[in-house]
């Protein structure tokens, strides 16, 4: 189940996966993409973006140099500003 996150329009949204650690010390890499969407829209560890109102889902994958995979999902709904049509 994902995880869910309410923000206002016109708030900055950041995702952050920079808390994730390979057991090893080895680096890792990040790869942030829509939920479904096969093309990650950015490879870093932290990002803040703007979305429209609305529900977005995003998928976070962090991999290490052995190959290991650990995937996270976040659901963030974008409520509208008071007084916006």
């Amino acid at each position: 189940m994902p995880r869910r996150r309410a923000v206002g329009q016109g708030v900055d949204l950041t995702l952050d996966g920079s808390a994730s650690r390979s057991v090893n010390g080895r680096p890792l890499s990040f790869s942030w993409a829509k939920t479904g969407d096969e093309c990650p829209f950015s490879h870093e560890a932290k990002l803040t973006t703007h979305l429209p109102p609305g529900v977005a889902s995003f998928t976070l994958e962090v991999r290490d140099e052995a190959g290991h995979v650990s995937q996270d999902d976040l659901l963030v709904e974008i409520t509208a500003a008071p007084g916006a049509k």
